[in-house]
């Protein structure tokens, strides 16, 4: 008896999968959730080039992950806005309540449209919004603060839109918003304004990775099990100290410099990928 019970061991031990093998995402991971909660931009912009380009992952399953990975990040980084007292929750709760309708819908829909063009919207969007916050940047550079009438139609609209784009591909709701909270009357610095757009994003998005998970998502989830615990292993600690360290970054960057170097990474991605789409 003992004999074969050492050897069943000793096969499935190597039979197991190496959990060493994606190390490197544990400083990627700090980086990007440093980035992400330090502008309000959601971290999904730059996990899915990383999970879909980098790493080869399907792109249902690449771009679940990336949202994943960003809710992890947001819970460092709604820690550190909390201690640093950069939320205003009534803010949050306002738009919160357009933002979760939409997400639902669009991660329903989501079983209904072909791949290739999760690529194409989510290229088209990245580098838009990159191009638009490089010419405010330059051209129109933003005060610290404008007051702006926080009930008008933009909010709603804002909020559908990225909404819905969360609940397709991951990204949209962080872009579309953080210029109104920078805008908004009781925004009393763009670090709040960042930690209000954080707090909403992560409540839409965990409500879009939610309704994701249908019996065929879950299917597909189970067979790639291996692969994504040995992603999260390394992703999930690296957010959780990226997302302390946002905040504090947060602070200290002036808002146009900001704004500058987050546009330049979305044009990247960007047309890194609509060049992916074009491939496909």
């Amino acid at each position: 008896m003992y004999f074969p019970l050492n050897l069943f061991f000793q096969v499935s031990l190597y039979a197991s999968p190496d959990y060493s093998q994606y190390w490197y995402l544990f400083p990627i991971g700090i980086l990007i959730a440093t980035l992400y909660n330090s502008t309000g931009i959601s971290g999904a912009n730059f996990w899915i080039p990383v999970y879909i380009l980098w790493l080869a992952v399907d792109p249902l399953i690449g771009f679940w992950l990336s949202l994943v990975s960003m809710l992890f990040g947001s819970i460092g980084g709604l820690i550190g806005h909390t201690r640093h007292k950069t939320i205003n929750y009534p803010i949050a709760k306002k738009y919160a309540l357009i933002s979760i309708p939409f997400a639902v819908a669009g991660a329903i829909s989501l079983q209904y449209v072909n791949k290739s063009y999760l690529f194409l919207l989510f290229g088209i969007f990245a580098l838009s919004y990159g191009f638009l916050m490089l010419f405010k940047s330059f051209v129109q550079p933003s005060k610290a603060i404008s007051n702006h009438d926080s009930s008008n139609i933009w909010r709603y609209l804002s909020g559908a839109c990225g909404g819905l784009l969360t609940g397709l591909i991951s990204v949209g709701l962080g872009p579309l918003l953080l210029p109104h909270m920078i805008q908004h009357k009781n925004i009393r610095h763009h670090s709040e304004a960042v930690g209000t757009t954080v707090l909403i994003v992560f409540l839409t998005s965990l409500t879009a990775v939610i309704f994701r998970l249908n019996s065929n998502f879950i299917s597909v989830l189970t067979t790639q099990f291996d692969t994504i615990l040995s992603i999260l292993l390394y992703v999930i600690p690296g957010v959780i100290i990226g997302g302390q360290l946002g905040p504090v970054v947060a602070k200290k960057l002036k808002l146009n410099w900001m704004k500058i170097y987050v546009a330049f990474l979305l044009i990247t991605i960007g047309f890194v990928m609509l060049f992916r789409w074009l491939s496909y």
